[in-house]
């Protein structure tokens, strides 16, 4: 992790708990002053005291709603992915392990792979949709796209569903639901023009 993260997940740890400085810092065996300087910024941990904080944020009980989050995702029989944009590219940050039943490449994704380097151009056109509308840093609420691979075994057409989410340091991803369309299906769709579909604003039930 690097040195200034300590801080960012202790604070968010703490406001998670709905913790005071002087609560965490009774655990952690430091000052209360010490830990506000962590949380800003101004002072990284020495290795005991990292390994003190990552026993205390690492613990079950402890761990961040997002790694639980994930892990719905992880374990999951469906096809949804987790993705964070940065530097230009899309990269896997958790599978679910339906995708495993599929032909390679999509069989063969995992957590930090770059998803253009693995499912090449065709796979383009839906990312550059996904960023330009804001899909990464939560500008609108939701795409339902389209989207293709070919793999040597046959080529897979897509219905996806990209929400926007954050994880507990305020960090954008977007999770991708997608379920597999008959080819005839995909190309009437395309054509028609029915897709990328955008909900800029949060729907209401009713």
């Amino acid at each position: 992790m690097a040195e200034n993260d300590w801080g960012l997940e202790l604070r968010a740890f703490r406001l998670r708990k709905k913790m005071k400085q002087e609560a965490v810092a009774a655990h952690l065996g430091v000052s209360q002053a010490y830990i506000s300087r962590l949380e800003a910024g101004v002072t990284t941990p020495t290795p005991e005291i990292e390994s003190r904080i990552a026993q205390l944020l690492r613990t079950r009980e402890n761990r961040p709603h997002f790694d639980h989050w994930l892990a719905t995702v992880r374990y999951s029989n469906g096809l949804s992915v987790v993705l964070r944009y940065e530097n230009g590219e899309a990269y896997v940050v958790e599978i679910a392990r339906g995708y495993r039943q599929l032909a390679a490449p999509l069989s063969a994704l995992k957590p930090g792979d770059r998803l253009g380097a693995v499912l090449g151009a065709r796979f383009e056109p839906h990312l550059r949709k996904m960023v330009d509308l804001g899909l990464f840093d939560g500008r609108v609420q939701c795409m339902e796209g389209l989207w293709a691979v070919p793999t040597a075994r046959m080529t897979y057409y897509f219905r996806s569903v990209n929400v926007p989410v954050r994880d507990d340091l305020g960090a954008w991803y977007v999770h991708s639901a997608n379920e597999p369309v008959p080819s005839d299906a995909f190309a009437e769709q395309l054509k028609a023009g029915h897709y990328p579909v955008v909900i800029r604003e949060r729907e209401h039930a009713g």
